[in-house]
């Protein structure tokens, strides 16, 4: 019944279709140990500090609301409202010192950071923010007028320093906005006379402890943000990309410019403060500019990739045997075939295991040595034919060769894997178009088959 090239045919997809059991359980390992990773980088941050983000200092006015009677009887009580003034101009400029921790098996990378803030505002758009606040009868009280300043996790807070018009000050603990509480803030009361002066000049000095990522949220009218690390493979993200950047072996630097037409996060501030919701990570596209410290090594991502071509190597290697067994006129058992797709399965879960302990190069060249060295040892006495083992040998490790070669070219992966499956599917049919498909049942027909009953 095996002898048949029409059951044999349907034995084999049938065969192809069960290997998507151990395909399928590698690629959930797969999913499984980036997850541990995941984990093991928020046990870091628990210890070390979380992802950080900076936001430019503004003048920040408390004021109360009045009460209002409504006329169906409920009264609307008052609120704690916030009239943001921005600074004129604000330059940021941060240098950080990146290294990697460890937990277990995976590295996280960290880093310390100076920031160096210096900016002004107009004390005239001060006092007309003032002004008006005292013009609106909604307005039950003003409060003093505080500069605000605030990041992500106050945990990461090593040193501060601020320096108004060239005299030094003190931060006090807090940014005392409400949903965007780490940070810091300043009282304003006794340095804002428009008389005395047309504008507050500021310098902060900060140094911030973080990990995996860095965002500055721009909230003056003219924004500049400049980046120095020892990391060579940023990654950019945020609202805008930088105007410029250099990334050199070990290190890369990148400048931004962004104004309050563009992105008018002061206004986003003062809206999300009324509605008491604030999440400025989660809208990090929309509001920050900034960058992501990857790992070029990400076993798990190239491994995820590496999987997808698995079911190309099995099909086509059932199909070059299935062709090689009916022209040569060998016999092979679907048990046989089974062997094969299995080795070719195994070679993903090795490369999974071996790449956690000596990185992913290495693991995928001992991986492809030790399943091609399987299957030439297998198939030396299936095939009995020393020619066709080494060709078929030298052919899956060609396609692995090929296969990696794609995996590391991120840009162009999909390209480069079409190419390939046009160029195997090219050969499959250009090799068979002379071979005459309803004969192999009768060329390997056995004898008794003839038999009447």
């Amino acid at each position: 019944m095996f002898r048949s090239p029409s059951f044999k045919l349907l034995l084999l997809l049938f065969l192809f279709l069960l290997l998507v059991i151990p395909i399928t359980m590698v690629q959930h390992k797969t999913e499984d140990r980036s997850r541990s990773q995941s984990q093991a980088q928020f046990s870091v941050a628990q210890h070390w500090t979380g992802k950080q983000w900076l936001g430019s200092p503004v003048i920040a006015i408390p004021y109360q609301t009045k009460a209002i009677v409504q006329n169906n009887g409920y009264s609307a009580a008052s609120r704690q409202l916030w009239a943001f003034v921005p600074a004129k101009e604000a330059s940021l400029n941060a240098e950080l010192s990146v290294e990697k921790r460890k937990k277990g098996i995976y590295e996280i990378p960290v880093y310390r950071s100076r920031f160096q803030i210096q900016g002004y505002f107009q004390t005239e758009d001060i006092a007309s923010a003032m002004e008006k606040l005292a013009a609106d009868p909604s307005v039950d009280h003003i409060g003093q007028a505080i500069l605000s300043l605030s990041f992500a996790d106050m945990r990461g807070l090593e040193q501060q320093s601020l320096d108004i018009n060239g005299q030094t000050q003190s931060f006090e603990v807090g940014s005392k906005l409400k949903n965007l509480s780490q940070g810091l803030h300043h009282q304003m009361a006794n340095l804002i006379d428009t008389e005395k002066s047309k504008k507050i000049d500021f310098a902060v000095s900060l140094q911030l402890k973080g990990m995996s990522e860095i965002y500055y949220l721009p909230l003056a009218q003219s924004n500049t943000f400049s980046l120095q690390a020892n990391w060579p493979h940023p990654k950019f993200m945020g609202a805008q990309l930088p105007l410029d950047y250099k990334i050199e072996a070990n290190s890369f630097s990148a400048n931004w410019h962004s104004n309050h037409f563009a992105l008018d996060n002061l206004g986003y501030i003062e809206s999300c403060l009324k509605q008491n919701n604030c999440a400025v990570l989660e809208r990090k596209n929309r509001l920050l500019l900034g960058v992501d410290f990857i790992n070029p090594v990400d076993i798990y991502l190239k491994t995820e990739r590496a999987i997808k071509y698995a079911f190309l190597l099995i099909g086509l290697s059932f199909m070059v045997f299935y062709i090689i067994e009916h022209i040569k006129g060998l016999s092979m058992h679907p048990i046989q075939y089974a062997f094969v797709g299995l080795a070719i399965a195994i070679f993903y879960l090795l490369l999974l295991a071996l790449a956690e302990h000596i990185g992913f190069a290495f693991a995928y060249l001992l991986s492809t040595v030790a399943c091609s060295a399987l299957l030439y040892g297998y198939l030396k006495r299936v095939l009995k034919n020393q020619a066709l083992t080494l060709s078929f040998s030298a052919g899956i490790v060609s396609l692995w060769a090929l296969l990696y070669i794609i995996i590391q070219a991120e840009d162009f992966a999909l390209l480069m894997g079409s190419i390939l499956v046009f160029a195997l599917l090219s050969a499959l049919m250009l090799g068979t178009r002379n071979i005459d498909w309803y004969s192999l049942g009768q060329t390997n027909k056995s004898p008794s088959d003839d038999k009447p009953n």
